[in-house]
């Protein structure tokens, strides 16, 4: 048996499977890293220079009062600004889905809107009783609108409000809902409003131009009493 031969077919081997390739770049790798990790130590010259760059950059021994607390002040709304991005962001996406949810249905009975209503106010004052101020106001007396079929529902929390004073107002022509006040606030100065449950569900009644139905007679401003 030549020896010589079979150790240069074995190195030979090796160089083609690529194995001595794979383990000359894994010893390299390490010694870089280790290279680079004593390099950076405390104790080397490249590691103090450093650490002596970092102490300048970052010493506030000299810094005065005003500007301490400026030099914090600006930390603490880093920190508070990203964590609004971070804990906000799902909120805010939740809060935009809510607001352009459409409506389940494109017409709706007066008598539906106050159930609404009033099931909005059970839900902040449960096992209450009460009564709700519903004025529905037509334009049948009036010859100089009668033609338009103007008519509006007036809502509010509290019994015996003067229409213009209810928080709820709607306003409805023949073709849909072209105006509504909430707390004082007229729909067509809104450009996104802060508001949420039935008050939203009010907002886009007017937004979708909603139509609706008056059924008058159907509607219950008591609440409370049958249960």
């Amino acid at each position: 048996m030549d020896i010589q031969k079979e150790i240069e077919s074995a190195a030979t081997r090796l160089i083609e499977s690529g194995k001595i390739e794979k383990t000359i770049e894994a010893v390299l790798e390490e010694t870089i890293k280790q290279g680079i990790t004593q390099a950076l130590k405390s104790y080397s010259d490249f590691g103090k220079q450093i650490e002596e760059a970092i102490k300048k950059a970052v010493n506030i021994s000299n810094v005065d009062f005003p500007d301490y607390n400026k030099l914090v002040s600006t930390w603490v709304m880093d920190i508070a600004n990203r964590s609004m991005i971070q804990v906000g962001k799902a909120q805010i996406e939740a809060n935009l889905k809510e607001f352009f949810q459409p409506l389940e249905k494109d017409t709706w009975k007066a008598s539906e809107i106050v159930e609404k209503f009033i099931k909005s106010i059970r839900e902040d004052v449960p096992g209450d009783n009460g009564e709700i101020t519903c004025i529905v106001e037509t334009n049948e007396n009036d010859s100089l609108t009668s033609l338009r079929k103007y008519w509006a529902i007036y809502l509010d929390e509290d019994r015996n409000i003067q229409k213009y004073k209810c928080k709820i107002q709607i306003h409805i022509k023949e073709d849909g809902v072209w105006r509504v006040m909430i707390d004082g606030e007229d729909s067509r100065e809104m450009k996104f409003p802060s508001i949420y449950g039935f008050k939203d569900f009010i907002f886009k009644l007017y937004s979708t131009k909603a139509k609706i139905i008056n059924d008058e007679h159907n509607i219950s401003t008591e609440y409370g009493y049958e249960d």
